[in-house]
């Protein structure tokens, strides 16, 4: 690695005076490789963590796949149910449900948390002096706006961004830690067994020593 960083260093130079654009830069993404030492040196607690990694994966795949899904469901409601509410609040031309896109987007950001009841708030538009919006508007309202007129109902937007925040902050993220820890417990219950991986590798590595060929047979003497 440190050779590496060497002719990183070197071939900067030349980037410099030669115009070898590019070249110092792959060089320096194999500084990454580094962190596979810190596995190796890390000792059991790393290893097992990083095993747990390995373990888990399948499952957090099968569940952010289905977390994409329900995603997709609520994009789709959100575009028929506040997909003509006149922007304000924190709503702008990405954070609205006027389509599928602006409506994935503001669903990912409800999902971290950030603010969350402020922009179901946003969603809550009624008529006002200084804010005109209209009950059912048509499209003909649309196109002489130039933008979405129509009111908010406050029960649909309050159930809506309730239930989606109950189904994903409080299931799905939690699904994900749950898998986790399990997965955390068998890698240890696996590293608590008398033949583990650790025993596995170091019998194969004396093995060799006896089976070079790996003909699976030894002599006796």
């Amino acid at each position: 690695m440190a050779l590496g960083s060497l002719i990183g260093v070197i071939f900067q130079s030349f980037d410099l005076r030669f115009g070898i654009k590019g070249v110092a830069t792959v060089l320096r993404s194999f500084r990454v490789f580094r962190l596979l030492r810190l596995l190796k040196r890390g000792g059991r607690n790393l290893y097992m963590i990083f095993n747990t990694f390995v373990i888990t994966i399948t499952s957090l795949s099968n569940i952010g796949a289905l977390l994409m899904l329900i995603i997709y469901i609520y994009s789709v409601l959100g575009m028929i149910l506040l997909g003509q509410i006149k922007r304000n609040g924190l709503m702008n031309e990405y954070m609205n449900f006027e389509n599928f896109w602006n409506a994935f987007i503001t669903l990912f950001i409800v999902t971290t948390g950030d603010s969350w009841n402020a922009t179901q708030t946003s969603f809550v538009v009624w008529p006002a002096p200084n804010n005109e919006c209209k009950w059912n508007p048509s499209y003909s309202d649309y196109v002489a706006a130039g933008e979405t007129v129509g009111c908010g109902y406050r029960v649909i937007a309050y159930a809506f961004f309730t239930s989606y925040t109950f189904i994903v902050n409080l299931i799905f993220l939690q699904l994900f830690i749950a898998v986790i820890l399990q997965g955390y417990d068998d890698t240890q219950v696996q590293e608590a067994r008398l033949f583990n991986n650790e025993m596995s590798r170091i019998f194969r590595q004396k093995w060799s020593d006896f089976d070079p060929q790996a003909t699976t047979f030894i002599k006796l003497n």
